[in-house]
């Protein structure tokens, strides 16, 4: 397993090495043609996505690899790092002359052309125009009226430029399906004019763009809780579509009862009622009239906000000061044992106690058990883990197992002090010596272009449906639909869920394959485990293939698959390692 993924490995440095003596060979040419310019942009383009690929094959091979050589595969990581990052920083370096060359004689002569027009002069007369960015579009038909017309403003019509830097600019301002439209369009000066036409073709349907701006008129975010923000956003929005609507020759005269009542719907019950008692002096309501109350009643909680936020950070600026000045005080403090003037693990009494005599002194002090100071608690310390184990303590206060064994009365209170763990079901509210470890695991879902990606799931018996979060949705570039979904938890909690997507997924280490439908939730749960656990006392067969290498270690969690597939996951030839999980506290 490991051998393959090194193949691949050294597949993508191949590549990179490939990049770099392209950038360099031209670095020597000092001065570039038009076409190596393009060139060098697309390749740039291209040895991005390397540095993803390398991520996560480095990734799976660090999770399968002896401890004793994961030195040697994070220094294999720096070196990827340093080439990548030095090489495409040479490459926007020399690519950023000829941007701002090919502005210059573009965008600002335009500019200045319409400036001079404007003025009936032929001078700028020393005033320099901002540079206008290039829109970008990637397939939304909502976009697609402001992207035509941008475009066509500043480079369709520019006849400063020539036909290959128009269709330049126009490969540059494509992303997703938008860039598949032209992508077999050969890239000539009289592509562009097909690509030109190609993508007008695609997404000039006045049908289905009013059919999309509508739909999404009806689908406008709902206003949970009242904020000058969102308000602003719904009243913006609205505005945006009804704009679009009108520029594709629709008559909306008559929509305001509509608009009112779809616009009304996804307010938050406080703001509405405002809404009907300011309505009711009204016989027959207007669009516009709704409009007014909503940046009237925007403007008002801006005001509040803006009043709130500035005590909140007043105060937050006086107990940052009260903080640092006990931090200022704590470093000029005498030893917290002798009371002599030199730090505590410097004391040379301290280190003369023996481990479980220095754990007991630090506990009863209240000092923090990592950086052996008082001005903070141990969860929030910044400071490095143990040098001897990596665990979360003092280097002084390291015991061996031999030592562990001697002290378990004093671990025993230690551990009886550890914080409250959250967990995701029902448990027990403070923890124990063992630690119960709910079912991870490790597959590969693909995105909208059916490219792998790598993705760490809980298995839960208890769930009826499944859920992903909204980064990993979104990192996946999947397609999202309605959903009416109310989650229950414990206590009641309820979670309202409004999308879904469909995921595919695959077993790495069998032919197991399946589509799932999962609900989007910005969380799942908190990174899971909550504390690292150690499994040094389990059993574990060395030549089982683990379903989560890593599920000892904290890390987030991206899917959970319930009952629907929870029992044909776990099958009759899964082991029961022997053995307790003993947890420990993992460094921030």
């Amino acid at each position: 397993m490991s051998e393959q993924l090194i193949r691949q490995r050294g597949s993508i440095k191949g590549s990179l090495t490939s990049f770099t003596k392209f950038v360099e060979a031209k670095r020597a040419e000092h001065v570039l043609s038009d076409a190596d310019v393009v060139q060098l942009r697309d390749r740039l383009l291209r040895v991005e996505d390397l540095y993803k690929q390398f991520n996560e094959v480095q990734f799976e091979i660090e999770a399968v690899i002896d401890d004793a050589k994961l030195a040697e595969q994070h220094d294999e990581r720096a070196n990827f790092d340093n080439a990548y990052f030095k090489i495409t920083a040479i490459a926007k370096i020399i690519l950023t002359k000829y941007e701002e060359k090919d502005d210059n004689m573009s965008v600002h002569s335009s500019a200045a052309a319409f400036s001079n027009v404007a003025s009936g002069s032929s001078s700028s007369k020393g005033v320099k125009l901002p540079v206008i960015s290039m829109p970008k579009f990637s397939g939304s038909y909502e976009n697609w009226l402001e992207f035509r017309e941008t475009f066509e403003s500043l480079v369709h019509q520019n006849e400063a430029l020539t036909p290959i830097q128009r269709y330049h600019y126009l490969r540059a301002s494509l992303e997703g399906s938008a860039a598949q439209v032209i992508k077999s369009v050969e890239f000539t000066a009289a592509g562009y004019e097909v690509a030109w036409q190609t993508l007008c073709d695609r997404y000039n349907n006045a049908k289905l763009l009013v059919h999309n701006h509508i739909k999404s008129i009806f689908s406008l975010d709902i206003i949970t809780k009242e904020t000058s923000g969102k308000i602003r956003k719904l009243v913006d929005d609205l505005s945006k579509h009804l704009r679009s609507v009108e520029q594709l020759k629709q008559n909306i005269e008559n929509w305001d009862p509509l608009l009112i009542f779809i616009t009304a719907s996804k307010l938050d019950p406080k703001t509405l009622v405002e809404w009907e008692k300011y309505s009711a002096e009204i016989e027959i309501p207007t669009l516009e009239n709704l409009k007014m109350f909503l940046r009237s009643r925007a403007d008002l909680l801006e005001t509040i906000e803006y009043r709130t936020n500035s005590k909140s950070i007043n105060e937050d600026k006086r107990r940052e000061s009260k903080q640092n000045s006990r931090s200022l005080l704590s470093t000029s403090i005498s030893c917290y044992y002798c009371k002599k003037e030199h730090a505590i693990y410097s004391c040379e009494e301290f280190k003369n106690l023996a481990v479980d005599k220095r754990i007991e002194f630090v506990r009863k002090a209240r000092l923090c058990a990592n950086c052996l100071r008082d001005n903070h608690v141990t969860k929030k310390c910044k400071i490095g883990p143990c040098t001897r184990c990596k665990s979360w303590h003092n280097t002084l206060l390291h015991q061996d197992d031999h030592e562990k064994n001697t002290s378990r009365a004093s671990e025993s209170n230690s551990e009886r002090q550890e914080p409250k763990a959250t967990v995701l079901s029902s448990g027990i509210g403070k923890l124990t010596p063992s630690y119960v470890l709910l079912s991870t695991a490790r597959v590969q879902v693909f995105d909208r272009f059916e490219k792998p990606h790598f993705a760490r799931v809980l298995l839960d018996s208890g769930s009826q449906s499944c859920f992903i979060t909204k980064s990993m949705c979104e990192r996946l570039g999947l397609q999202q639909e309605n959903a009416n979904l109310s989650v229950f938890g414990i206590s009641n909690a309820r979670s309202k869920i409004q999308k879904k997507c469909d995921v595919n997924i695959n077993s790495l280490h069998s032919d197991f394959h399946a589509n799932i439908t999962c609900f989007i939730l910005s969380e799942i749960t908190n990174v899971y485990p909550k504390f690292s656990v150690s499994t040094r006392a389990l059993n574990i067969p060395p030549d089982l293939n683990l379903a989560d290498p890593e599920f000892d270690k904290s890390g987030p969690i991206d899917i959970l698959i319930g009952a629907e597939l929870f029992w044909i996951l776990l099958k009759s030839n899964k082991k029961r390692a022997a053995g307790t999980i003993r947890y420990y506290r993992k460094p921030n």
